[in-house]
């Protein structure tokens, strides 16, 4: 049994394609944005505990959006969920999540939604109940392509 889980690992990891840059945009926590810079994945969490909307990132700055690329919302009863540009309103669909079941936005690295460019990332829930929420997010430009 050894022999084959050894065997199929040295498989695996002769079939990894490394691209000649050197960094693949899924590997080692970097992505590439869309003028093609690496850009490390970031993470934040929030713990709301009422109907309200809360910063999950802060603003990063004039001409940077904030682009997640992955999510999670745990409800411990149901809630509707939405995340939110600070100023812009709602970036994504209200979730409405039945209580134990998770909202789950897996690895995209396209993104699943951003914000406008200088604006925080919100997370707006419906009811008071606590809901943990974690993302993984980078940073992007509003710069065209070069």
């Amino acid at each position: 049994m050894k022999r084959l889980i050894l065997a199929l690992w040295i498989l695996l990891l002769t079939s990894i394609e490394i691209p000649a840059q050197g960094l693949s945009p899924d590997v080692s926590g970097f992505l590439r944005d869309q003028n093609g810079n690496m850009q490390r994945v970031k993470y934040a969490f929030v713990n709301p505990s009422t109907a309200t909307t809360t910063q999950v990132v802060a603003a990063q700055g004039t001409g940077i959006k904030i682009r997640v690329v992955a999510a999670l919302c745990d409800p411990t009863a149901a809630n509707t969920i939405t995340f939110n540009s600070s100023t812009a309103g709602a970036i994504s669909a209200s979730f409405p999540v039945a209580a134990g079941i998770v909202l789950l936005l897996n690895y995209n690295p396209n993104g699943w939604f951003e914000t406008a460019a200088n604006e925080a990332l919100q997370v707006v829930t419906s009811a008071a109940t606590a809901t943990g929420c974690q993302v993984a997010w980078i940073s992007v430009s509003t710069s065209p392509l070069p």
